[in-house]
């Protein structure tokens, strides 16, 4: 299995990932969402009408091809000059960034029942358990998400996450070179699921994001990516414009309207991959339930986005499921479309899930 097809036993945190200035204010800045992907950077960011968020502005750029590789970043310099120029089109500064799913780890564990000050410890305790990093070569967060006892005990459960602190530095470096002032870093699942699910359901949902070279399956349940996995994909053949002199006039050509359709992306899918790992993560999370002594709660609706959101194929290929398939709205937590009508379309905003759930304010998702 390659590297980043490997299924890891995942579960989210909530909190913002890997904050870099914790100081109340820079906490609290609205800031654009940046997402760094194998083929391309986009960017979302939000502004406030009255008490609405409204989508203020987005934009994409193609990566050249070869500069990331499964979020292994391969080029440096033309990552750098790509990301520069898309900074200087855009006027950003400050943003709040993703760390690509193949690097990362996210982990259920379960500790003793200890303060508050020393759950950090018990933690770093479990890290060497669950994933091949050692804790002095780990940038990590958790999120308390219950407890309990057993017969060992009083315990606290929680959602931990991990990346290497070679790979944070390295998107930190990129990042400063590019003049860019990242203000924190969230795993790829964790900023979809806050987008396209809405805040303080707890109902299980298997979510499925389409990139232009993976496919991104996770499982989320009241604010928590509890497993996820990768499986690689041909890019899609056309890619984000690179020609800094596109004007809104191919934006306002792309808008939906009542009377249009808009452009179905149709790639061949990996459908046995596909259906593998979504058996494999679905088979974790029940699991799940029967390790800790629970009763199973059944996934019984999947969400879907990414650029194959609208492929037919995909409800074909996982029909063996038996569960509701719906479309994303990724606006979810952003704004209700009797408030506010984004001038993006319905399509293209499936391809923004990453940088919404990175862009949206702490007080709307909390």
């Amino acid at each position: 299995m390659s590297k980043n097809q490997t299924t890891k036993r995942k579960l989210g945190s909530v909190t913002h990932f890997f904050d870099l200035f914790p100081t109340p204010k820079f906490l609290e800045m609205s800031a654009p969402g940046l997402a760094v992907e194998d083929g391309v950077v986009r960017f979302v960011e939000f502004s406030h009408q009255g008490k609405n968020l409204i989508l203020k502005r987005y934009d994409s750029m193609k990566i050249p091809q070869g500069a990331i590789i499964a979020g292994e970043i391969v080029n440096p310099e033309i990552l750098i000059s790509t990301l520069n120029t898309f900074r200087e089109k855009n006027n950003l500064n400050y943003v709040r960034c993703s760390l690509p799913e193949e690097k990362s780890y996210l982990f259920f564990g379960r500790i003793p029942k200890v303060g508050k000050s020393e759950i950090r410890t018990a933690v770093e305790f479990i890290i060497e358990e669950n994933v091949p990093l050692s804790v002095s070569e780990s940038v990590f967060d958790y999120t308390v998400i219950g407890g309990g006892a057993d017969k060992n005990g009083e315990y606290v459960d929680v959602s931990v996450s991990v990346v290497s602190q070679e790979v944070v530095m390295q998107y930190l470096e990129i990042f400063k070179k590019a003049n860019l002032t990242p203000l924190h870093f969230e795993i790829e699942s964790q900023a979809v699921g806050r987008a396209v699910i809405k805040t303080g359901n707890k109902t299980p949902h298997l979510i499925i994001n389409f990139f232009d070279g993976k496919i991104g399956l996770y499982i989320e349940s009241g604010g928590i990516i509890y497993f996820s996995s990768t499986i690689p994909i041909a890019p899609v053949e056309t890619t984000p414009s690179d020609n800094l002199a596109e004007d809104k006039n191919k934006k306002e050509e792309k808008k939906e309207t009542k009377a249009s359709m808009p452009e179905i992306i149709k790639r061949p899918l990996p459908s046995k991959e596909i259906k593998s790992e979504t058996e494999r993560i679905i088979s974790y999370w029940n699991s799940m339930f029967e390790k800790r002594g629970d009763a199973k709660i059944e996934i019984k609706k999947m969400i879907v986005c990414g650029l194959d959101a609208r492929n037919p194929d995909i409800e074909k290929n996982l029909a063996f499921l038996g569960m509701e398939m719906c479309l994303a709205n990724v606006w979810e937590n952003a704004f209700s479309f009797n408030d506010h009508i984004p001038e993006i379309s319905r399509n293209e905003s499936l391809e923004y899930a990453v940088t919404v759930g990175l862009a949206l304010p702490s007080a709307v998702i909390a």
